[in-house]
């Protein structure tokens, strides 16, 4: 990705891959993208980052990594001048 390309843009390619971006947007978006190289680049990267994730083996994880109370333990106290 370049620098001429801002968060929002890069929000919206993945919006559009997703299929969530609204119609007139995507309109929009469409029309950039026929002028525009650099988003169309942008686009391709997003697609074959999509590509390579879903394509990466699925791995069970050894275990669940949600903590009980008891694994937290006590609380502790924290200054109200820190909060």
């Amino acid at each position: 990705m370049t620098k001429s390309l801002n968060q929002r843009d890069l929000e919206a390619l993945s919006a559009f891959l997703d299929g969530q971006l609204p119609q007139k947007d995507t309109r929009e978006l469409e029309a950039r993208l026929e002028n525009e190289a650099e988003l169309r680049q942008a686009l391709e990267d997003l697609r074959w980052t999509r590509h390579v994730l879903h394509m990466a083996p699925q791995i069970k994880r050894p275990r669940s990594f949600t903590l009980t109370p008891e694994m937290v333990g006590e609380k502790f106290f924290i200054p109200r001048g820190f909060t």
